[in-house]
Protein backbone atom coordinates (compact mmCIF):
# COMPACT_ATOMS: atom_id res chain seq x y z
CA UNK A 1 0.00 0.00 0.00
CA UNK A 2 1.22 3.76 -1.10
CA UNK A 3 0.18 6.65 -0.38
CA UNK A 4 0.32 9.59 -2.90
CA UNK A 5 1.30 12.91 -1.73
CA UNK A 6 -0.83 15.55 -3.03
CA UNK A 7 0.25 19.09 -4.04
CA UNK A 8 -1.26 20.78 -1.40
CA UNK A 9 0.58 18.54 1.32
CA UNK A 10 4.18 19.48 -0.38
CA UNK A 11 3.21 23.11 -0.37
CA UNK A 12 2.67 23.33 3.59
CA UNK A 13 5.96 20.82 3.84
CA UNK A 14 8.31 23.03 2.26
CA UNK A 15 6.76 26.48 3.41
CA UNK A 16 6.92 25.59 7.01
CA UNK A 17 10.50 26.54 8.74
CA UNK A 18 12.01 23.40 10.16
CA UNK A 19 11.46 22.24 14.23
CA UNK A 20 14.51 22.79 15.23
CA UNK A 21 13.81 26.06 14.43
CA UNK A 22 10.85 26.37 16.85
CA UNK A 23 12.92 24.65 19.56
CA UNK A 24 15.42 27.83 19.48
CA UNK A 25 12.70 30.18 19.54
CA UNK A 26 11.24 28.25 22.61
CA UNK A 27 14.44 27.74 24.25
CA UNK A 28 14.96 31.60 24.09
CA UNK A 29 11.76 32.43 25.61
CA UNK A 30 12.67 30.07 28.71
CA UNK A 31 15.84 31.79 28.80
CA UNK A 32 15.01 35.22 28.51
CA UNK A 33 11.83 34.13 31.31
CA UNK A 34 14.70 33.93 34.23
CA UNK A 35 16.04 37.54 33.04
CA UNK A 36 12.85 38.63 34.42
CA UNK A 37 12.54 41.69 32.61
CA UNK A 38 9.63 42.18 29.34
CA UNK A 39 11.43 44.34 27.33
CA UNK A 40 14.77 42.07 25.80
CA UNK A 41 12.09 39.60 25.53
CA UNK A 42 10.06 41.86 23.21
CA UNK A 43 12.74 42.92 21.34
CA UNK A 44 14.29 39.19 20.58
CA UNK A 45 11.85 37.01 20.40
CA UNK A 46 7.58 38.09 20.80
CA UNK A 47 4.82 40.13 18.96
CA UNK A 48 3.83 43.19 19.93
CA UNK A 49 0.75 41.26 20.97
CA UNK A 50 1.99 38.57 23.25
CA UNK A 51 0.09 37.52 26.05
CA UNK A 52 0.56 34.51 28.01
CA UNK A 53 -1.70 33.15 30.34
CA UNK A 54 -3.94 29.85 31.88
CA UNK A 55 -6.04 27.60 29.33
CA UNK A 56 -9.74 28.91 30.48
CA UNK A 57 -8.19 31.11 32.90
CA UNK A 58 -6.36 34.34 33.54
CA UNK A 59 -4.03 35.91 30.41
CA UNK A 60 -1.68 38.65 30.92
CA UNK A 61 -1.31 40.63 27.86
CA UNK A 62 1.28 43.06 26.22
CA UNK A 63 4.40 44.45 27.85
CA UNK A 64 2.79 45.23 31.40
CA UNK A 65 0.98 41.91 31.42
CA UNK A 66 4.05 40.13 30.54
CA UNK A 67 6.08 41.96 33.38
CA UNK A 68 3.12 41.55 35.48
CA UNK A 69 3.57 38.01 35.06
CA UNK A 70 7.23 38.14 35.55
CA UNK A 71 7.22 40.62 38.62
CA UNK A 72 5.14 37.44 40.34
CA UNK A 73 8.21 35.17 39.93
CA UNK A 74 10.44 37.20 42.33
CA UNK A 75 12.27 35.84 44.76
CA UNK A 76 12.89 32.65 42.67
CA UNK A 77 16.68 31.53 41.50
CA UNK A 78 18.15 28.06 40.88
CA UNK A 79 15.92 28.10 38.09
CA UNK A 80 15.55 25.67 35.42
CA UNK A 81 13.41 24.78 32.47
CA UNK A 82 13.86 22.24 30.34
CA UNK A 83 11.81 21.11 27.03
CA UNK A 84 10.95 17.52 27.06
CA UNK A 85 8.97 16.86 24.66
CA UNK A 86 7.26 18.64 21.59
CA UNK A 87 3.64 17.03 21.74
CA UNK A 88 2.49 18.67 18.51
CA UNK A 89 3.53 20.61 15.79
CA UNK A 90 0.76 21.55 13.43
CA UNK A 91 0.05 24.91 11.28
CA UNK A 92 -2.73 26.88 12.99
CA UNK A 93 -3.60 29.34 10.31
CA UNK A 94 -1.63 31.42 7.75
CA UNK A 95 1.91 32.31 9.33
CA UNK A 96 1.35 31.05 12.44
CA UNK A 97 2.59 27.49 13.93
CA UNK A 98 0.85 25.69 17.05
CA UNK A 99 3.35 23.48 19.41
CA UNK A 100 2.20 21.83 22.59
CA UNK A 101 5.01 21.00 24.82
CA UNK A 102 5.90 18.71 27.99
CA UNK A 103 8.43 21.10 29.95
CA UNK A 104 10.13 19.87 33.35
CA UNK A 105 10.92 21.98 35.78
CA UNK A 106 12.86 22.66 39.19
CA UNK A 107 13.47 26.09 41.02
CA UNK A 108 13.62 27.93 44.43
CA UNK A 109 12.83 30.38 45.89
CA UNK A 110 13.42 32.40 49.43
CA UNK A 111 11.08 35.09 51.38
CA UNK A 112 11.63 36.74 54.33
CA UNK A 113 12.20 35.47 57.25
CA UNK A 114 12.25 31.92 56.20
CA UNK A 115 15.85 30.55 57.12
CA UNK A 116 15.47 28.12 54.26
CA UNK A 117 14.07 28.49 50.86
CA UNK A 118 11.10 26.57 49.15
CA UNK A 119 11.74 24.21 46.07
CA UNK A 120 9.06 23.55 43.42
CA UNK A 121 9.07 20.73 40.57
CA UNK A 122 7.09 19.55 38.70
CA UNK A 123 6.13 18.95 34.71
CA UNK A 124 4.01 21.72 32.99
CA UNK A 125 2.62 21.46 29.64
CA UNK A 126 2.12 24.49 27.40
CA UNK A 127 0.53 25.50 23.85
CA UNK A 128 2.36 27.73 22.43
CA UNK A 129 1.78 29.88 18.60
CA UNK A 130 4.78 31.35 17.10
CA UNK A 131 3.86 33.99 13.91
CA UNK A 132 6.21 33.51 11.11
CA UNK A 133 6.82 37.02 9.29
CA UNK A 134 10.03 37.77 7.28
CA UNK A 135 11.32 34.65 7.81
CA UNK A 136 11.69 35.45 11.64
CA UNK A 137 9.97 33.44 14.23
CA UNK A 138 8.32 35.27 17.55
CA UNK A 139 6.00 33.77 19.86
CA UNK A 140 2.39 35.47 19.76
CA UNK A 141 1.00 33.06 22.65
CA UNK A 142 2.01 30.81 25.40
CA UNK A 143 -0.81 28.94 26.81
CA UNK A 144 -0.17 26.82 30.14
CA UNK A 145 -2.14 24.26 29.31
CA UNK A 146 -1.98 22.43 33.22
CA UNK A 147 0.95 21.01 35.02
CA UNK A 148 1.42 16.96 36.22
CA UNK A 149 3.61 15.53 38.94
CA UNK A 150 3.55 18.77 40.83
CA UNK A 151 5.63 18.88 44.79
CA UNK A 152 3.85 20.28 47.49
CA UNK A 153 4.92 23.73 46.85
CA UNK A 154 4.47 23.61 43.32
CA UNK A 155 0.86 22.29 43.93
CA UNK A 156 0.13 25.15 46.40
CA UNK A 157 1.51 27.83 44.37
CA UNK A 158 -0.69 26.71 40.70
CA UNK A 159 -3.67 25.78 42.88
CA UNK A 160 -6.07 28.86 41.74
CA UNK A 161 -4.96 29.64 37.72
CA UNK A 162 -7.65 31.46 37.15
CA UNK A 163 -6.50 33.99 39.59
CA UNK A 164 -2.92 33.87 38.27
CA UNK A 165 -0.26 32.57 40.85
CA UNK A 166 -1.72 31.49 44.42
CA UNK A 167 0.05 33.12 46.91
Amino acid sequence: MTSKKVEADSEMLSGAPDLPGFIATLDAFLSMEKQRNAEPMFAAVLTDDFQIGFRGGYQWKGRDGLQTYLDQRAGIFDERLELRHVLSYIPAKEGVVELTTHLEFYFRRWKAPSLVSEEFTGSAFRTWLIRIADNEMRVKQVIIDGFANLNENARAVFAIPDEGFDE
